[in-house]
């Protein structure tokens, strides 16, 4: 039998991928540096008796893992999520994202492959902000031209995961993923935020007025395609997963608004762009509708609908809690 050892299990992405494992009745253990959330904003707070959570910090793991593995026999495969995300504010204090995202995770993967566990797969959540701005969509072999020490601290550790597969054999696949969204995102990201700006009647800054272009894609498509990678994926490989609906900050307010029954120049301002954001990426998704057979099915108006009625339903819980993304080494 097979355990899923979850690494970054709070985070957004790790919270959802982890309740679709348990929905399968998936064996789980979930490590995360954080605590559980409050119930509002953590789809696992009801289901904390079907799995195994352990507070576990990439950069203090010390001898932790020791004991996570004891008497442990089980095949192992690893899904990471965790890192130290946020691009606009790595500028900020760049060794935090350099210590987590390169050196924490290096000596994660020291340790398990120390360990002589029988791990089978290791899927890395990473990030297109590796290949910096493009104008076109862009294949799984695009070059890398990451423009922010979040992306530089991604790159590396991509490139370190493959050189460990080509060299010693380490069950690698790496997947690269549009922007994220769905009900339970944290509060700071756009989508969220402009919700809740407009229920809150706050005025939303659009950093370079939201001429930047991304693809969003809901969290529950995302869990069907790691799943499909899971299943069909190759080793040594890379996926995108990604819709092929872009569309710019700007118009993606705008649509919000719209749902909202708001004027859009009543709760929006321009503000300065930040510091080496890419314009635009855009990724092809060929390979993962030929190799694993998994393509989108939620569209935008469908789970920017979900979003909306998850806010409604709960805002009265949700107005307590902070729309600024804080940071924590």
């Amino acid at each position: 039998m097979a355990t899923y050892l979850i690494l970054g299990s709070n985070s957004f992405s790790g919270a959802y991928f982890t309740n679709y494992l348990l929905k399968k009745r998936k064996k789980v253990i979930a490590l995360s540096r954080s605590n559980f959330k409050k119930k509002v904003l953590n789809l696992n707070y009801d289901l904390k008796d079907k799995f195994v959570f352990r507070k576990f910090d990439l950069n203090n793991s010390k001898n932790s893992l020791n004991k996570i593995f004891k008497n442990f026999d089980d095949e192992l495969i690893i899904i990471n999520f965790a890192a130290q995300g946020m691009v606009a504010e790595s500028w900020n204090n760049p060794e935090d994202w350099y210590e987590t995202n390169i050196l924490g995770q290096v000596k994660f993967i020291k340790k398990i492959m120390s360990m002589n566990l029988n791990l089978k797969k290791f899927i890395h959540f990473s990030t297109p902000e590796v290949y910096g701005s493009t104008n076109k969509h862009i294949t799984e072999s695009h070059a890398f031209s990451p423009s922010t020490p979040y992306a530089i601290s991604r790159t590396c550790f991509d490139n370190h995961l493959m050189a460990l597969y080509r060299e010693f054999d380490f069950p690698t696949i790496i997947t690269r993923t549009a922007n994220v969204y769905g009900p339970t995102q944290d509060l700071y990201r756009i989508i969220p935020k402009t919700f809740m700006s407009i229920l809150n009647k706050k005025k939303l800054t659009l950093h370079g007025g939201g001429k930047s272009i991304r693809c969003f894609i809901h969290m529950k498509d995302v869990c069907r395609a790691l799943d499909s990678i899971l299943d069909r994926g190759l080793l040594g490989e890379t996926y995108h997963i990604s819709t092929e609906e872009s569309i710019s900050i700007y118009d993606l307010v705008l649509k919000i608004t719209k749902m909202m029954k708001v004027e859009f120049n009543d709760y929006i301002v321009e503000g300065i762009e930040r510091t080496g954001k890419d314009h635009k990426y855009l990724l092809a998704i060929n390979k993962i509708k030929a190799e694993c057979k998994w393509s989108p099915s939620i569209s935008l108006e469908n789970g920017l609908s979900d979003c909306k009625r998850w806010i409604l339903q709960n805002y009265s819980s949700l107005k307590k809690e902070s729309l600024n993304y804080e940071h924590k080494k």
